[in-house]
C-alpha cells in the first residue's frame, strides 16, 4: 500500500510542478500573470476522470480525448479572450 501512496503522491506532485513551471515561463516571458495553465491542468484532470471513470472509456483512448478537449478549450480561450486584448493594445500603442 505504501508504494501506491508514494507513486500517487509523486504523480500529483509532478503535475503541480509542471503547472508551476508553466506559470514561471509565461510570467518571465510576458510579465503578465496568466492563470490559463492552472485552468487547463484542472480541466485535463476533470475531463480525464469523466472519460475514463464515468463514461468507461479505456485509458488509452480517454487520455487523448482529454488532451483534445483541453486543446479545444485553449483555442477557444485564445480566440475569445486573448486576441481582442492584443488587437486593442495595438490601437493604444
Amino acid at each position: 500500500m505504501l508504494p501506491n501512496i508514494i507513486a500517487a503522491g509523486l504523480a500529483v506532485g509532478a503535475v503541480y510542478a509542471l503547472i508551476g513551471v508553466t506559470y514561471n515561463v509565461m510570467f518571465s516571458a510576458s510579465r503578465v500573470m496568466s492563470f490559463t495553465a492552472g485552468q487547463l491542468g484542472m480541466l485535463g484532470g476533470v475531463l480525464g476522470a469523466l472519460f475514463i471513470n464515468r463514461l468507461g472509456i479505456p485509458a488509452i483512448l480517454g487520455f487523448p480525448l482529454a488532451l483534445a478537449g483541453c486543446a479545444l478549450i485553449g483555442v477557444i480561450t485564445e480566440i475569445v479572450a486573448v486576441r481582442p486584448v492584443l488587437s486593442s493594445l495595438e490601437k493604444h500603442l
